[in-house]
């Protein structure tokens, strides 16, 4: 068998492999619970949005105000935990996107207004004591540090050298 059929018949083979996967559905037998708002009576979807409602494309990017009514940062991210916003992560600080930082807050931390047409996030912190906080991390980035630190050894393959105590010695 020369390669060029090796390779026709590996394409096949993986090709009628994979067809049962793609053909399966994601119906995992469980319904979408109805929704408050305007739902389908069919299946318990969301068919539009709602007043008072927002969509993470309007929330991300949106200014954020201080308690004072300065410009304190704007929105990078959204933290979700088990289905429901439970934070907000601000960028704050910096001057023309240097310099800057992100930080975490509740989303009890936050309250959406209307300021001069346009939708506003308002923080009851101003810029410096945004700016003392510390720096958000992401899980992955938090992982990452843990992955960089030393692992604690188990067990003793050497002798040890010293003294243990908190004894002093005289001169």
């Amino acid at each position: 068998m020369n390669r060029l059929s090796r390779i026709a018949l590996a394409s096949t083979a993986a090709l009628v492999l994979a067809t049962p996967v793609l053909a399966q559905t994601a119906d995992t037998g469980t319904t979408i619970p109805p929704s408050q708002g305007a739902v389908s009576g069919r299946s318990g979807i969301i068919v539009k949005q709602e007043p008072g409602q927002a969509l993470s494309s309007d929330l991300v990017g949106m200014t954020v105000m201080g308690r004072r009514g300065e410009t304190v940062g704007e929105v990078s991210d959204l933290i979700v935990e088990d289905g429901r916003v439970v934070g907000a992560v601000l960028n704050v600080g910096g001057f023309l996107g240097l310099g800057a930082k992100e930080v975490g807050v509740p989303w009890s931390a936050l309250t959406l207004s209307r300021i001069g047409g346009g939708a506003v996030a308002v923080v009851a912190l101003d810029k410096d004591q945004l700016g003392s906080m510390p720096a958000f991390k992401t899980r992955a980035e938090v992982d990452a540090e843990q992955s960089l630190q030393p692992k604690p050894t188990t067990g003793s393959t050497g002798s040890a050298t010293g003294s243990m105590g908190g004894g002093t010695t005289k001169q």
